[in-house]
């Protein structure tokens, strides 16, 4: 069941944008990576799996001298997502008090979410997330942020199917019972709820440890060795990136994506569902919070240092390694991330972004989980049946996420 137009939540979705555009822009400037969720979160099964295997130490050694440091810290982001999940899960009442709304839907109760259909959607999703090398917070955060025609194409696609799967899953008998002629207007709630600023306030904490982390492990210490200074950047990279999945997580329960009903209630997109005020607009204020900012720290902080150091590789004069005369256009740790890991060609478009955009778009649209909200939710939900013996929709998530990995592992061996 989506929620409506009631449910609209302009200053918590507000926030939990901004919030993201602070996470994937530290990620960006600091580390050189785009906060792809579905990236980091393939990247994470991939090498458990290969750690199962018992081929991690090698693998370690090669991850160590890689120019990426994205293979080192996609277990750390990943583990902060689940972390964040489970904080929100053990303290709920007291965060949902404080928010003064639900920060978690009950799943098990919708109609579309029998253990069978969870695991088929949350297959696509993983398929889709692979081949089109991202999802909402790879392509349409930080895609459209940088102004990336690859992610506007996979976003319109994937967001095209998401909304026309919604509308023809929805029931015919909303469809037909919905009046035209009635004003949006007249469905508008006389208030809007409004977050607590302490309690707000509050969910920022891993925002200070990623900010500075650096600073903290003493990481641009220029009076240290280069392999001294590497091995604190590397160190510092591995706390950024846990805190900053854990803030991640906590932006999605602020702005109700932890909540499949509001995501699909944004996807409510037929003339008859928006003028039957069954659309949520909320997520167009993640979106104004969350690409907005991010796109202007972009133009002012990252895009002159890529412009430069492409000026410069023209002209053959840069390295694979970072020479001293151009450090400071590189991401700021430099030494352990000394690329910038943004695509280098952001308008190939190609069949696999299509194919792998429409699959997510699927699988989106009929569950309203995205990669982020499904792996925070389990998370929630699993410390919640600990913690107060409630295990309603662990079952289901369980299938959905477990499926996404095989999709994902699927995907990567076409």
């Amino acid at each position: 069941m989506s929620a409506g137009l009631a449910d609209f939540t302009p200053f918590h979705s507000l926030a939990g944008g901004l919030m993201m555009a602070t996470s994937l822009h530290t990620m960006l400037s600091k580390l050189g990576l785009v906060l792809g969720i579905s990236g980091f979160f393939h990247s994470t099964v991939s090498s458990t799996f290969k750690a199962v295997k018992g081929s991690s130490r090698d693998e370690t050694a090669s991850k160590a001298t890689s120019s990426s440091i994205f293979p080192l810290v996609a277990p750390y982001f990943t583990a902060g997502i689940f972390l964040g999940g489970a904080v929100l899960g053990m303290l709920r009442s007291r965060v949902e008090a404080g928010l003064r709304v639900s920060i978690l839907d009950d799943i098990s109760s919708s109609k579309t979410t029998s253990l069978v259909s969870m695991a088929a959607f949350g297959l696509l999703v993983g398929l889709g997330t692979k081949l089109g090398n991202g999802c909402t917070s790879g392509h349409f955060l930080c895609g459209l942020s940088r102004f990336s025609l690859r992610s506007l194409v996979a976003t319109a696609t994937f967001f095209g199917v998401a909304v026309l799967t919604h509308v023809s899953m929805a029931s015919a008998s909303s469809i037909a019972t919905s009046t035209f002629q009635s004003k949006l207007s007249s469905h508008l709630p006389a208030s809007f709820p409004q977050p607590d600023f302490l309690t707000l306030l509050a969910l920022q904490t891993p925002a200070l440890i990623y900010m500075n982390a650096a600073h903290l492990f003493g990481a641009t210490d220029a009076s240290s060795s280069s392999e001294t200074r590497k091995r604190k950047q590397v160190l510092a990279a591995k706390v950024m990136a846990l805190a900053v999945g854990t803030h991640f997580s906590f932006a999605l329960a602020i702005s109700g994506m932890m909540r499949p009903s509001k995501v699909l209630g944004f996807l409510s997109l037929s003339p008859a569902l928006v003028s039957s005020a069954a659309w949520d607009p909320s997520l167009a204020m993640v979106a104004i919070g969350g690409i907005i900012p991010a796109s202007i720290a972009y133009l002012r902080k990252v895009r002159p240092k890529q412009d430069e150091l492409r000026r410069r590789s023209s002209r053959l004069e840069t390295k694979d390694k970072p020479a001293a005369k151009d450090v400071h256009l590189r991401p700021e740790l430099s030494v352990a991330a000394p690329e910038w890991g943004t695509p280098t060609n952001p308008f190939k478009i190609d069949a696999k972004l299509i194919i792998g955009s429409v699959l997510f778009g699927f699988g989106w649209g009929a569950t309203g989980l995205c990669p982020g909200p499904a792996l925070a939710s389990l998370s929630s939900l699993g410390a919640q049946s600990i913690s107060q013996g409630i295990s309603s929709g662990v079952a289901e998530l369980v299938a959905f996420v477990a499926a996404m990995a095989a999709g994902g592992q699927m995907a990567a061996s076409l």
